[in-house]
């Protein structure tokens, strides 16, 4: 089949065919592999950016947020007159390419379903000879980088264990917008970095080609008439982004990355304000403490309450608050039940894995008991702590650049401040396994978060906490065996 030349329909003053003398032909590849490129270091962005947001996304939307910045260079390039006069023959451009690019890979089909590599290998060569310039070669490029990052984003959401619901389709704007802007900026200098002044323009043409072709190409793989469907997300993308990039073209990028921050940590304190709240209802509906124990409980709990909070105000890494209350509440627990101190009169060394061993007891416990009712505030609660640990960095939690000599200190002052608490309580007079409760109970309580457990496994946790701390009491004396 003889090998197919691109539309003369382009944008005003775009022609192809002056691309494609002898002496020039290299001049159409490098604009079909540059665009490809580009588009490529986009879909890396968006990725990072979804990542961040913990997000999962689909060739529709990647699609889409191509369009975006399809609108946003135009804008950038053009102003705002010309981009609207373009806007109907850039939508007019991927819909020819799409259903072109479509009807070619029907012809001849690449998909994974054809299970003979030769024949697929056959196909795909017919494709690249018959296909406009290189253009197939170049969206089978750019679709498999945009699988590739769809696969990782839909990894590290499942690796990071995130229980936050996702309820947006889109990046978040602003993000997002930076990027567009950050990108447009460089790839206009770049383009007219020799002094081509029609090069971007020809860029621009040619992202609206790439963008329908990867349209059919996708259409194709998913072996549904689909076509519609994206062209009506690129239809409504490219114009809210034309008049989101009339709105941000003048801001700089400093004052929107700052705006950005600003709103992250708005949305936090929101959070932190609503389940402070909720949590004030929780409390309040339950009964005031009435027998000896409970009064005792009461006091202790929120004595190492003010203690863990001063530490974490003071930028203590979680993980060493998690360890140290796990040492203080083993050491002070594991004399009694029937631990003995070894011949220097000192406790046995617990094993390494002791931690991994309770939190396997833990665990198995949550499976074993049965769901319960929870309130409604309960709930409510839950959802804004999952959003909160959502937005909670390994960095946040754990000031990972902390230097050896920061560490030692910070272990020192942990350490110095829940051992000063415990023994002041026992001092009082307060029973031994109340304190030990309440140390094993923070430590849980923190280990949820720094996990990112989902807050309703915690929640079920502190409903059966007697019938978990039981459990977890027999096996303590394991825990020392060599």
């Amino acid at each position: 089949m003889k090998k197919q030349s691109y539309s003369s329909e382009m944008l005003p003053n775009i022609n192809y065919l002056d691309l494609s003398d002898d002496e020039l032909e290299e001049e159409l590849v490098d604009l079909e592999c540059n665009t490809q490129e580009i588009l490529c270091r986009l879909s890396e962005g968006i990725k990072e950016i979804m990542k961040n947001a913990k997000m999962v996304t689909i060739d529709e939307l990647i699609v889409a947020h191509l369009s975006a910045y399809l609108g946003f260079i135009s804008i950038t390039e053009l102003g705002e007159g010309k981009t609207k006069e373009i806007t109907n023959q850039l939508i007019k451009i991927m819909t020819r390419e799409a259903e072109n690019s479509y009807q070619l890979f029907l012809k001849f089909p690449i998909t994974p379903d054809i299970k003979n590599k030769k024949i697929r290998s056959t196909n795909f060569e017919k494709l690249r000879n018959t296909a406009p310039g290189s253009i197939a070669a170049q969206t089978v490029r750019l679709g498999r980088v945009i699988f590739d990052l769809m696969e990782e984003l839909y990894c590290a959401k499942k690796e990071g264990k995130s229980s936050k619901k996702q309820k947006e389709l889109f990046a978040p704007p602003i993000p997002f917008t930076i990027l567009l802007k950050t990108l447009c900026n460089d790839v206009i200098n770049e383009l007219k970095e020799y002094g081509n002044e029609e090069a971007v323009l020809y860029h621009i043409n040619h992202t609206a080609v790439q963008i329908g072709w990867l349209i059919g190409y996708y259409n194709h793989l998913n072996k549904k008439n689909k076509i519609p469907v994206y062209l009506k997300y690129v239809s409504a993308t490219i114009q809210a982004y034309i008049n989101f990039g009339i709105k941000f073209i003048n801001i700089p990028i400093e004052e929107m990355q700052k705006r950005n921050e600003e709103m992250e940590i708005i949305d936090s304190e929101l959070l932190i304000k609503e389940a402070t709240r909720l949590s004030e209802k929780i409390k309040g509906a339950e009964p005031c403490p009435i027998t000896k124990k409970e009064k005792e409980a009461a006091i202790v709990m929120a004595s190492m309450e003010k203690v863990l909070h001063d530490l974490i105000m003071e930028e203590i890494p979680c993980k060493i608050i998690v360890l140290s209350l796990f040492h203080f509440w083993i050491t002070l627990e594991a004399p009694m039940r029937g631990v003995k101190n070894d011949s220097s009169g000192n406790l046995p060394t617990y094993k390494e894995k002791a931690i991994l061993e309770i939190i396997d007891i833990i665990v198995k416990m949550l499976k074993q008991l049965p769901q319960y009712n929870e309130t409604k505030t309960k709930k409510d609660l839950g959802e804004v702590i999952n959003s909160l640990k959502s937005e909670m960095s390994v960095h946040e939690l754990d000031n990972v650049n902390l230097s050896r000599n920061e560490l030692i200190a910070k272990t020192a002052r942990v350490n110095e401040k829940i051992h000063g608490t415990t023994c002041e309580l026992l001092k009082q007079s307060f029973h031994p396994v109340i304190i030990a409760n309440v140390l094993f109970g923070n430590w849980v309580r923190l280990s949820t978060i720094g996990n990112n457990m989902p807050e309703e496994s915690y929640q079920k946790i502190e409903y059966y906490f007697i019938e978990i701390i039981e459990e977890v009491r027999k096996h303590i004396p394991n825990l020392f065996k060599k």
